[in-house]
């Protein structure tokens, strides 16, 4: 863990952020590192498009007839705009199940936090509501193509969480334990190193590393179904929404500050974590890690700054300070 960040006003240092970086080529080689890119990494939202494979490898897309839409939103950390609702009703007639089979929480819609949407209509907790309502479609879909019971999707032992973690360690090259944790949406999170998370993002940016037909269909079919449909992940303007608008880029946020982003012409595959959890910086230092590998699209360097920049703010937008990278 290295000092990644610094944060000044009126030119005094009035706050610092902690963090590692991992950036890997196409043959797994480490090719730039700051901080530990061994250390134990929560894989949290960054893990949903590998998630989602089980489906799409057993021919999920031919049974339920799934567009490009439906893959991405059962990927997303969405933030449950009229758009993501409207794909998740759907599905859930597709997968015929009622809305109280998901297992993740009530909450209120997720652009209510934001600036996304101007006009706030009536609104209710309700399961499609929160982030990860997508993945939980997933999770049963994947269940019912396996002919595994749904019931139980998100125990640790069930055996469609089984093999997610086989494509969890396959995908990141991880040889360790994968440690299992619960997260926030109640179903499992998986551990591996912050070199393992750059791996799978390279992965699903070359996946003609794979050497498997199969596998390498399904990851293009899922990452096509993202690029094609950006505000789907994460909702409008968002880092999401930024980095998966450019065709050359799969990324993809994870709660506590992770972001892991695979650049396809370039075979490389980036994770970092930022371990203040904000996310309020993660497109500043992104920005800032493109630029240092020469990154070839400034439209996308330029659009990350736009949602953040090295200025400080007030609620008035005046500018009171700046951000200062230390890598």
């Amino acid at each position: 863990m290295e000092l990644l960040l610094k944060q000044f006003r009126n030119q005094v240092l009035e706050n610092v952020h902690f963090g590692d970086i991992c950036i890997v080529d196409q043959n797994e080689k480490v090719i730039y590192s700051y901080g530990d890119v061994n250390t134990e990494t929560i894989y949290r939202s960054c893990s949903k498009p590998l998630q989602l494979l089980p489906l799409i490898i057993n021919g999920g897309i031919e049974k339920y007839q799934l567009n490009e839409k439906e893959i991405a939103i059962m990927c997303s950390s969405h933030h449950s705009e009229p758009m993501h609702i409207e794909i998740l009703e759907n599905l859930l007639k597709k997968a015929n199940i009622n809305e109280d089979e998901l297992y993740c929480p009530k909450t209120f819609p997720g652009y209510l936090r934001t600036s996304a949407l101007k006009e706030i209509k009536p609104y209710q907790k309700r399961k499609l509501h929160m982030n990860c309502s997508g993945k939980h479609i997933g999770l049963i879909l994947s269940s019912q193509i396996l002919n595994y019971d749904y019931k139980d999707y998100y125990k640790v032992d069930h055996p469609v969480q089984k093999d997610i973690i086989k494509i969890i360690k396959e995908f990141s090259s991880f040889d360790g334990e994968v440690k299992i944790g619960i997260d926030g949406c109640g179903v499992p999170v998986y551990t591996v190193d912050l070199k393992g998370c750059a791996i799978a993002f390279m992965k699903l940016a070359k996946p003609e590393v794979l050497n498997d037909n199969t596998l390498e269909e399904s990851v293009i079919k899922i990452v096509d179904s993202i690029n094609n449909n950006p505000l789907l992940l994460r909702g409008t303007n968002t880092l999401d929404e930024i980095i998966n608008s450019d065709r050359n880029l799969i990324g993809k946020v994870g709660a506590q500050g992770l972001y892991t982003v695979g650049l396809k012409d370039e075979g490389l595959g980036i994770a970092y974590k930022m371990y203040d959890g904000n996310e309020n910086n993660q497109a500043f230092v992104l920005a800032n890690i493109l630029k240092k590998i020469n990154y070839k699209n400034q439209d996308t360097i330029n659009n990350l700054l736009k949602l953040c920049d090295e200025n400080v703010y007030n609620y008035r937008k005046d500018i009171v300070g700046k951000r200062e990278v230390t890598f």
